[in-house]
């Protein structure tokens, strides 16, 4: 009998010793999202990471054709003995034609939905940080207007 009630107390008192905080340990010499968020400077910077998706999508390739080829403002000189898979592709945004596969259409939308999540994360965590009223005004502003712009 007693050592029936060893062979289930061992295992209760394994199961039992660790709480959920001692796993959640978060590193002190890297920054993470929960010890990051917190100052305005700090948010100064995440927001600045916001901006720069726009100035990877707009001043890359993939903006100029992605923007301009769509527009009136150029068009696609077309070349027909120049058939390679990048010229279908811009052929075929120019004709309005793009497929999903498209590698243009895609870094556009990755270019955009990284700067969504880089702002959701600052809006996110904006109300947390007890900054001063003009702070936090001119930080949620420019998140929620670059999330729009996205």
């Amino acid at each position: 009998m007693k050592r029936l009630i060893l062979y289930i107390s061992f295992p209760a008192l394994f199961l039992t010793a660790c709480s959920k905080k001692f796993l959640e340990v978060a590193p002190k010499s890297s920054l993470t999202t929960g010890n990051f968020y917190q100052t305005g400077a700090q948010f100064q910077q995440a927001l600045m990471g916001a901006y720069a998706a726009i100035r990877s999508g707009i001043t890359g390739q993939s903006g100029w054709i992605m923007g301009e080829m769509r527009s009136d403002n150029t068009f696609f000189d077309f070349n027909p003995t120049d058939r390679g898979e990048p010229n279908l592709e811009e052929e075929a945004i120019d004709e309005f034609l793009e497929t999903s596969s498209n590698t243009w259409v895609a870094s556009e939308y990755d270019n955009c939905y990284v700067g969504i999540s880089r702002c959701n994360a600052i809006i996110d965590r904006l109300s947390s940080a007890g900054l001063d009223s003009a702070t936090f005004h001119s930080i949620s502003g420019q998140a929620r207007f670059l999330r729009g712009l996205f």
